[in-house]
């Protein structure tokens, strides 16, 4: 039995070795052993590494975390320096997040810092392809702080095409809108904001104000000429305020317009309490001369007491203010003063045209020789002081020159007679008063002077027949 439990134990010859006889076999060559376990060790070694990173990217995370809640709160609570610091540092340890960025955009333009504000949003644009309705609307706040409204308007109308339900996105494009002057786009947006308000008061001034930028709208129309479109904006306002005190005067301009001038002001000069007008439906003409101006004295009553007024979006102030409150432009105050004074381009002229002295006269005779019937009226208003004058450019040229002069000398009448004989004693020379006279007594009998052939012997004009 022995022998053949031994015999049984003993491999067989040509046997194949087992998977624990070959593991066994390797283990046993040099080196195999220690080499495995600094394998291991190694192994070890990298994943506790591994594993410290990973706690250690979770905890920034969660400090970041922190930072970025942080600086929201102190965003919402009005500590924008501090949000600023806590948003920065979350975007130090995380660039790729855009909550973070988001709301740093808003802080900075929250801060008054435009450029920056709008660096933040234009890298969420093109680094991130972010592209959303708050970001635009963001943006658009940026570039409204840098002073460009068309742009900001343009970018805002993006925006709402993506949240037409944001009222607080309607009434930034419609304060952009008054600030670039486009009321019609401005009116359109305030339409929009005006059926998303639901509170009473805050519906109440918003019709005011859009009251106010119909009628603008429709001062606008007026000046164009397109009566049409004034009718069609003065209606709006009306619907909205009718107590909005620009619209009485551009209801007086239309009606004048419509029904003259003359009437409009004896209507609006007549007693009354109300004095705003109604205007009735009409066609509009082509032929309506939109340049027509009521008098000064009309407008007493219908002119707003406001003194100073916004250069952007002509609405009143009531001084010189940092902003505008009503499209929120920087410095807006523009003082307005009745035009009492006007700019002269020859002081000399003035001078000379009140003095009534030689120099006024020759540049009239010289503008009625151009043929400017404007100077020869106001030779022959002038009377004997241009009879010298007359009298000399009638004699020292000829053909329709001398016609010219001497024809003004005669529309003086009998009256300058003693001016006249003088101006041709001055002269030494009696061509002129007997070519003028000659002409004069062709024109009428009763102008006629007798003279003898030296003027030495000299009679008034008679009023008959000579």
């Amino acid at each position: 039995m022995q022998q053949g439990e031994q015999i049984h134990d003993e491999p067989l010859v040509g046997q194949a070795p087992t998977l624990w006889e070959r593991v066994v076999s390797f283990a046993s060559e040099p080196y195999v052993l220690e080499t495995v376990l600094v394998v291991a060790i190694l192994a070890a070694i990298l994943f506790v590494a591994w594993r410290l990173i990973v706690l250690m990217r979770n905890a920034r995370a969660r400090e970041a975390l922190a930072d970025y809640l942080l600086g929201v709160e102190q965003a919402l609570q009005g500590d924008l320096r501090g949000a600023e610091k806590r948003l920065t540092r979350v975007l130090e340890q995380d660039p790729e997040n855009h909550f973070a960025r988001l709301m740093l955009g808003k802080v900075l333009g929250d801060l008054g810092r435009a450029e920056q504000a709008h660096q933040q949003h234009l890298y969420l644009q093109k680094a991130f392809a972010v592209e959303s309705g708050e970001n635009d609307l963001l943006l658009a706040q940026s570039l409204l702080a840098a002073g460009l409204p068309a742009e900001a308007a343009d970018v805002a109308e993006q925006a709402m095409a993506r949240m037409p339900q944001r009222s607080d996105g309607w009434q930034f494009l419609y304060r952009a809108r008054l600030q670039q002057g486009e009321h019609e786009a401005a009116a359109r947006a305030g339409r929009r904001l005006l059926a998303l308000v639901q509170d009473p008061d805050a519906r109440r001034r918003l019709q005011q104000d859009l009251s106010r930028t119909f009628t603008q709208l429709g001062t606008r129309a007026w000046r164009q000429g397109d009566k049409k479109a004034a009718l069609a904006a003065q209606k709006e306002a009306r619907l909205l305020d009718q107590h909005q005190r620009r619209l009485p005067l551009l209801t007086a301009r239309l009606e004048a317009q419509e029904r003259g001038i003359a009437e409009v002001t004896h209507q609006l000069a007549a007693p009354s309490d109300d004095r705003a007008l109604v205007v009735g439906a009409a066609t509009p003409s082509a032929s309506d001369d939109a340049a027509e101006r009521l008098p000064m004295a009309t407008f007493q009553g219908l002119l707003e007491p406001a003194r100073w007024r916004c250069r952007a979006c002509d609405g009143p102030l009531e001084r010189e203010v940092v902003q505008c409150p009503r499209c929120g432009a920087p410095s807006p105050g523009e003082l307005v003063e009745p035009q009492l004074v006007e700019a002269i381009e020859s002081p000399t002229e003035a001078m000379d045209r009140i003095d009534v002295n030689d120099a006024h006269v020759r540049r009239l005779v010289g503008r009625m020789v151009e043929g400017d019937d404007a100077a020869r009226g106001e030779l022959v208003a002038l009377g004997e002081p241009a009879v010298a004058e007359l009298l000399r450019t009638a004699c020292r040229h000829g053909g329709t020159v001398e016609q010219q002069a001497t024809a003004a000398l005669c529309s003086m009448g009998p009256a300058i007679a003693p001016a006249l004989f003088a101006a041709c004693d001055a002269l030494g020379s009696v061509r002129g008063l007997k070519t003028m006279w000659s002409r004069c007594g062709r024109r009428s009998a009763a102008t006629r002077c007798r003279t003898c052939s030296r003027c030495s012997r000299r009679r008034a004009p008679t009023t008959g027949a000579s």
